[in-house]
């Protein structure tokens, strides 16, 4: 099982509270855990995004350098179209997903301790 497939497993036990008025302490606890584990992890991912948009900054370049070709549009198409800077761009976009999916569940997780958060509160009131 993935890190993916086992947040969405922690997703979809956090779903449960949408048809509640009141969001158990159970499930905020589960949250708060949620981002507390990952957050660390996102942040590595935000890194790595970053970093492999330098990298492919840097590869273009060296593809332009290197190339022979008389125009620069001739030699941005040969940068760009070579392996490396196509494993990068897979690589980008492997991350972005990544990181994207992660900050989905990070802010499902935030969202349900603010569920919790209110429901208290309006248990106080009454």
């Amino acid at each position: 099982m993935t890190d993916i497939d086992e947040q969405m497993a922690a997703s979809a036990e956090l779903d449960q509270y949408v048809e509640r008025e009141f969001v158990p302490f159970i499930e905020a606890d589960k949250a708060v855990h949620l981002i507390e584990t990952k957050a660390k992890e996102y942040g590595v991912l935000v890194g790595r995004c970053k970093g492999l948009e330098n990298k492919r900054k840097i590869i273009r370049a060296y593809g332009l350098l290197n190339s022979k070709k008389p125009t620069v549009a001739e030699r941005q198409a040969e940068s760009e179209t070579t392996d490396e800077y196509k494993k990068i761009i897979d690589d980008i976009e492997n991350a972005w997903a990544e990181k994207t999916t992660l900050e989905t569940y990070l802010k499902a997780a935030e969202m349900t301790f603010e569920l919790y958060r209110s429901s208290n509160r309006r248990q106080q009131i009454l």
